[in-house]
């Protein structure tokens, strides 16, 4: 019987603001990793050396690593200047797309009359283009975002966004 061996990637890389996942290929009967996890996947967020001993159907143990470093990642928030809420799952919310940890966030977007139509203090929670449940039609609405990432001084803007059926 041959022991495990080449079971994970020899590199990997993780953004700052997120955890990557280490899955060895292949199934076994037992995992133990350098991080001291008995599962078969580990979540981690930290660049590093990562071990994983295994254990076979047949006792036979095997020990490979991966190597993670740290990677330049996007960060900031994109937000984006119009939307279709038209239901076909392709950006049917305005919402930013954010590349880091939200510290603090407020996105207020008002129509033209300056009354406010949406708030979200969650950047991942969007506007579905109603207002109290009413489908709006195309039009210009203004939005204003106030937030803060990890690592970045507070920011705050303002723009436009155009509603599109």
């Amino acid at each position: 019987m041959e022991s495990p061996a080449n079971f994970m990637k020899s590199t990997d890389s993780v953004c700052s603001y997120k955890a990557l996942e280490l899955v060895p290929s292949g199934s076994y009967a037992t995992y133990q990793w350098s991080t001291g996890a008995a599962t078969k996947n580990i979540q981690i967020q930290s660049p590093g050396l990562y071990l994983v001993k295994v254990t076979d159907n047949n006792g036979c143990t095997g020990v490979d690593s991966t190597i993670v470093y740290a990677k330049n990642c996007m960060f900031g928030i994109y937000i984006p200047t119009a939307f279709t809420p038209d239901n076909n799952g392709i950006n049917d919310k305005f919402k930013p797309v954010v590349f880091g940890k939200t510290l603090h966030y407020n996105l207020i977007v008002y129509n033209r009359w300056g009354s406010m139509v949406f708030k979200a203090t969650d950047p991942n929670q969007g506007w579905d283009g109603s207002i109290k449940g009413v489908p709006q039609e195309n039009s210009t609405f203004v939005w204003t975002c106030s937030y803060q990432l990890e690592g970045a001084p507070p920011r705050k803007e303002r723009g436009t966004v155009l509603l599109l059926r």
